[in-house]
């Protein structure tokens, strides 16, 4: 799934170039090796929850030429406050953080996200809010080998 995980990647970086967000720090759960994390302020932890491929085709609507696999992403973002950050700045910035995606999005991926309700991890004693994002693309090439996303 490294195509898939590059597409992400790729969507996150976007993101993260958004002024709004500039002081969150965004952390890969799905990279091989572990990271430290110095937890001031806010964490965005991205996870890909889940994989599916929806369909292989050969033409279609788009052309004769055209062979792909459809994908269903689900990614979750688990947004950390630190303790001296209250729930109204961690609901701020978690908004700030979902349409810095929408943003990003040029490539029209996101079929449609959630934002949850604030809770508590008791085992990092933080409180933080999870962004939901279904994303659906294709990764698909012509005949001939050129991949493309759509």
């Amino acid at each position: 799934m490294t195509m898939v995980n590059e597409i992400v990647d790729t969507l996150v970086k976007k993101a993260k170039n958004v002024k709004d967000i500039n002081g969150v720090k965004f952390i890969k759960a799905y990279k091989e090796s572990m990271t430290n994390c110095d937890f001031q302020g806010f964490v965005c932890v991205v996870n890909i929850e889940s994989i599916s491929q929806s369909g292989q085709f050969v033409g279609g609507y788009q052309s004769n030429g055209i062979k792909g696999d459809m994908y269903s992403v689900k990614l979750c973002l688990r947004v950390y406050a630190d303790n001296e950050t209250s729930g109204e700045d961690l609901g701020s910035t978690t908004l700030k953080i979902s349409q810095a995606f929408t943003q990003a999005d040029d490539s029209n991926i996101i079929e449609s996200y959630y934002i949850g309700p604030i809770s508590f991890d008791n085992q990092l004693r933080s409180i933080y809010r999870e962004i939901n994002l279904s994303l659906e693309f294709c990764l698909c090439g012509e005949l001939n080998g050129k991949e493309n996303i759509n």
